[in-house]
């Protein structure tokens, strides 16, 4: 049987169905007759290069914080199950295998969720403490010598203040919001690069990382990203 060639066109609405219409990667898949492996490769950058759309700054971040796995499973649990899960995760040894089987879910979903790329809104509706959890356990549980200490933890709430701040308080400069946070300058710089700070940055939203990473390109974005910032948390 003849492989089907996919047109530049088919590569596109690939990535938009993905990106912007909220579909699986199945879904976008068997709508264009493409394998879901083929998909997952292209999106990947593996398949259809040549053909690869170009991509904003903040959609090549969405893409990468859906991790290419995009587990949307959604209809056995429901948001009261998902809140259990992250107290079970926090508070116990339940293993993510354990978790898969008292909900009655693949063991990926359970993981999709924990790291807050699943059920995402729910994830990024908690409050910071509870995020500040949830990283902490993903570390302990992946790696009991990487287990993540009460100062690294410390130190990712005041990373993620930090960030927060960056665009939250336009009347700040750099220089004033490293000061506030006892940190040197050139740690802004750093932290805005994502060479420092992963657990703060694994505790942002979507919407967060999208507007942070748009002004660590340029600072001179910082304007808009953060009317943008102020009008989504209104």
């Amino acid at each position: 049987m003849a492989r089907k060639r996919f047109s530049k066109e088919d590569i596109e609405r690939l990535f938009r169905g993905v990106l912007h219409e909220k579909k699986n990667i199945s879904q976008a898949a068997e709508e264009l007759g493409m394998t879901r492996e083929s998909a997952q490769a292209t999106l990947k950058g593996r398949m259809y290069v040549r053909l690869r759309p170009d991509l904003t700054p903040e959609e090549e971040l969405k893409l990468k914080d859906l991790r290419i796995t995009n587990y949307e499973v959604r209809g056995n649990l429901t948001e009261e199950q998902v809140r259990a899960i992250y107290k079970e995760h926090v508070h116990t040894d339940m293993t993510p295998r354990q978790l898969a089987e008292k909900y009655g879910v693949k063991v990926r979903v359970i993981k999709a969720i924990v790291e807050g790329q699943n059920y995402y809104h729910i994830f990024n509706s908690l409050p910071i403490e509870e995020r500040i959890q949830i990283v902490g356990a993903n570390n302990r549980k992946k790696d009991v010598r990487s287990s993540v200490t009460s100062k690294k933890l410390n130190n990712a709430e005041r990373d993620y203040k930090i960030l927060i701040s960056i665009l939250s308080s336009p009347q700040k400069s750099y220089r004033q919001i490293a000061e506030e946070a006892d940190v040197d300058p050139s740690y802004i710089s750093l932290l805005l690069k994502r060479k420092r700070g992963k657990l703060a940055w694994d505790m942002l939203t979507l919407k967060e990382k999208e507007l942070i990473t748009k002004i660590s390109i340029n600072s001179k974005f910082r304007e808009s990203a953060v009317k943008e910032y102020l009008e989504v948390v209104k």
